[in-house]
């Protein structure tokens, strides 16, 4: 993997936040004369500085708001109190006279450029309305520090749909792109603002908003129900809906990021949540002001980064932030933008193949996977002298059961092996059997004449474990006559007691007991030591009771496995002969030796003498660093017509939907330019857009194509792996690479090449 770049002379604190002052202040200063910026307001509480504001994705007409101690309402240009002094243990609403559900009113228009530099922006806007008659309008985007250039005010999309195909037709030659858009409309400034409380008294408030302020340094104010750290403002954005801002030192706001974007419960790994910590701190420092025309910083959601609050927050992702206060990620100077993908699906992909715009060298594809060195060195050879008699199932999954039941301590040694297991099974060692599993699961027996009732058939085995179980009353109240007739539809019913077929029915429908080989019940055979057994294990499974712990293998001693088990690093020891099985797909095989890798997830149980079975889960998805999520292979099936439908709100006036043809790909194999081939016109997709218009988990897919009777195609299947846009650090795979025993600079280095973690303030959260 790549490692850090020799260090460079760290710039000084005042340097950094100069820079990224410059970084602000050119988005800023480049905006157009009708995007005006929102009347700024300053907090009546000091908020220590580096200070964010974040967005809360809110409703657009009213907003329930209330504290987790007393709060005050003030207003928020002048700070004076509303209402009253102070709310104590009370909601308020902030309302519009924005109607419940009702639209804001929207303009369709055809954008057909994104470009980094305002002045080339303004010379295109320029040449398209001397060609083209039509009002051209430059909008800063904030998300991506660009200017998009858009055609147009139509406010139907058929309209702008026929504007779009003269747009190609007339001004082809100027145009990177073809993309109809609807966005809101700046209003007349002629709604209120209103503060309702729980006595419904109803106060108009000034136009301009309020601030929400604890009342306490420990209280927390709750918007829609959920709590956060530091002040709220609310206030009319300029399409007259309600914007709610969240201001909090930038430190206290990472600890309602992290958590939800790398999650520490599903990824316990430090120094991967270290390097979520500085990524997400140099995203937001690098796009502080970003939207600074609609009075914030940046949104809490995945088109920023997702922020939920002090509920989210986690003691461990507080750890991480601590341990990296105030540390950034820089190129040559400069606060990067730290973009991340969730799961890169083995390799990232070069920023400007997703994103045009996104042209930092630091943005560079890499693989996701250890290095051939690291991989050589992370795989363990494992043996055992114990092989549990295998065969395809269910004799296979019958020796892993029996196997269980024989480390619990329930059944002999002998019991894995196929001849003990089809032997019939005797009345005596079956109540042994269960008198033991009830002792594990802590269950008194059910009423039972064991003295006398023998346990002869399969249908008396079937009344046993109804009865010893204590779920008569189970099978009296959630069983009908019905149900019962129903579930026993086979040739060889009636061969079933009237007194036991309640019984045979609801644990078939427990799945406890099944028709044999044949698809026959067989309700007067014996039933063998495996029925038996298989049912025992059921009953321990039910209850919880089978002893075996989930963990991830962390590394190897000798004859002791390093294991991350309920969330905590242990080292247990193999025992002396212990069993060994794999896990693949929907079988699970006995194994005399097995390859651990870092990472590796396993099933184990822990006796007297260390771990007497490990179950691994066999490694399916392939050995990359981002294996780990469960979304790391998805397919998806789209009907032409369903394609065409979603093509067509990104590409008007198509026709019908011919084909799609990948034309390029990137290093990653992610398809980076996309051809949509319509019966009226075609269109080029371009990076992310491609993943976009298509409603596509990743750019990263195989497509095949199912086609009728006439040869069109009638259904495409994407094939796929990863989960986001692919850029920057993967966040899976950081996991993984910390696992392997890589710190968050290594993993930081790897992911953003050339770049280097750099102090740019320092002091206690």
């Amino acid at each position: 993997m790549n490692r850090l770049t020799p260090p460079r002379p760290r710039a000084p604190r005042s340097v950094l936040w100069a820079a990224l002052g410059l970084i602000s202040a050119a988005l800023v200063s480049g905006a157009p004369p009708h995007a005006q910026a929102l009347p700024s307001a300053q907090p009546p509480v000091k908020v220590p500085e580096p200070a964010v504001r974040i967005s809360l994705g809110v409703p657009l007409s009213r907003v329930i708001v209330s504290a987790t101690g007393a709060f005050r309402v003030l207003d928020r240009m002048s700070h004076d109190p509303v209402a009253k002094e102070t709310f104590q243990g009370e909601e308020i609403i902030l309302v519009t006279d924005r109607l419940p559900g009702k639209e804001i009113k929207t303009v369709f228009r055809v954008q057909v450029a994104s470009l980094q530099d305002p002045q080339k922006a303004d010379r295109l806007r320029t040449r398209l309305n001397s060609r083209l008659r039509e009002p051209v309008d430059v909008q800063p985007f904030p998300d991506r520090r660009t200017y998009r250039v858009r055609v147009g005010e139509k406010s139907t999309r058929p309209e702008a749909s026929a504007l779009a195909e003269r747009v190609r037709r007339e001004a082809g030659d100027l145009v990177d792109e073809v993309w109809i858009i609807n966005e809101p409309l700046p209003t007349d400034g002629s709604e209120t603002l209103r503060l309702v409380d729980e006595e419904y008294v109803d106060t108009l408030l000034e136009p301009t908003g309020v601030w929400i302020v604890p009342a306490s340094s420990s209280g927390r104010i709750v918007v829609e129900g959920r709590e956060y750290r530091g002040l709220v403002e609310v206030f009319l954005g300029r399409a007259g809906q309600l914007t709610v801002v969240n201001h909090l030192p930038l430190e206290e706001y990472l600890r309602g990021v992290v958590p939800n974007e790398l999650g520490p419960s599903q990824y316990p790994a430090m120094e991967a949540l270290k390097a979520q910590a500085i990524a997400a701190r140099t995203y937001v420092i690098r796009n502080l002001g970003q939207f600074g025309n609609d009075g914030y910083d940046i949104c809490d959601s995945q088109r920023c980064q997702v922020y939920k609050g002090y509920l989210s927050e986690h003691s461990m992702t507080d750890k991480a932030i601590r341990r990296t206060r105030g540390e950034v990620i820089t190129y040559e100077g400069t606060p990067i933008n730290a973009m991340y993908t969730a799961v890169c699906g083995g390799h990232t992909e070069d920023g400007t193949l997703v994103f045009p715009e996104e042209k930092g060298p630091y943005l560079r594809g890499v693989a996701c996977y250890p290095e051939l060195e690291d991989a050589r060195n992370g795989v363990w050879a494992l043996s055992t002298r114990r092989l549990a008699a295998g065969g395809s199932d269910p004799a296979s999954g019958q020796a892993y059961r029996a196997a269980v039941l024989h480390v619990l301590g329930m059944l002999p040694e002998e019991a894995p092996d196929p001849l003990w297991l089809g032997t019939a099974a005797g009345t005596r060692e079956i109540r042994s059997w269960t008198f033991r599993a009830l002792r594990l699961i802590g269950k008194r027996p059910g009423r039972h004449d064991f003295k006398t009732a023998p346990i002869a058939t399969r249908a008396e085995l079937a009344r046993y474990w109804v009865q010893v179980l204590s779920w008569q009353e189970r099978v009296d109240r959630l069983l009908s006559e019905q149900d019962v007739h129903g579930l026993l539809a086979y040739d060889d019913a009636e061969q079933i007691p009237p007194a036991e077929r309640p019984a045979v029915a609801y644990l078939m429908r427990e799945g406890w007991y099944r028709p044999r080989g044949d698809g026959r019940l067989w309700p007067q055979a014996v039933p063998t030591r495996g029925e038996v057994m298989s049912s025992l294990y059921e009953i321990l499974d039910r209850y919880d009771s089978l002893g075996l712990d989930s963990a991830r293998v962390l590394g190897r001693r000798g004859r002791s496995l390093e294991l991350r088990v309920n969330r905590e690093n242990e080292r247990r020891n193999l025992a002396r002969a212990p069993y060994f099985f794999r896990r693949t797909d929907s079988q699970i095989l006995p194994a005399a030796e097995l390859s651990l890798r870092v990472g590796d997830r396993v099933r184990i149980h822990s006796g007297r003498n260390g771990i007497d079975m490990l179950v691994l889960e066999d490694p399916l998805w392939g050995v990359s660093d981002d294996r780990f999520h469960p979304d790391l292979l998805w397919e998806t099936r789209l009907e032409r017509t369903e394609a065409e439908r979603r093509v067509r709100k990104r590409v008007p006036n198509i026709g019908r939907l011919i084909d799609l043809l990948p034309l390029e790909y990137g290093a990653s194999q992610r398809v980076a330019r996309l051809k949509v081939v319509g019966s009226r016109s075609s269109a080029i997709l371009v990076g992310f857009r491609i993943r976009m218009a298509l409603g596509l988990k990743e750019d990263l897919f195989v497509m095949d194509r199912q086609y009728d009777k006439d040869g069109n195609v009638s259904v495409f299947v994407f094939s796929g792996k990863g989960w986001g846009h692919g850029v920057g650090m993967c966040q899976v795979g950081a996991y993984g690479m910390a696992l392997r025993g890589k710190t968050y600079r290594e993993i930081l280095a790897h992911y953003y090449s050339g770049a280097e973690v750099t102090a740019a303030y320092a002091g206690r959260m």
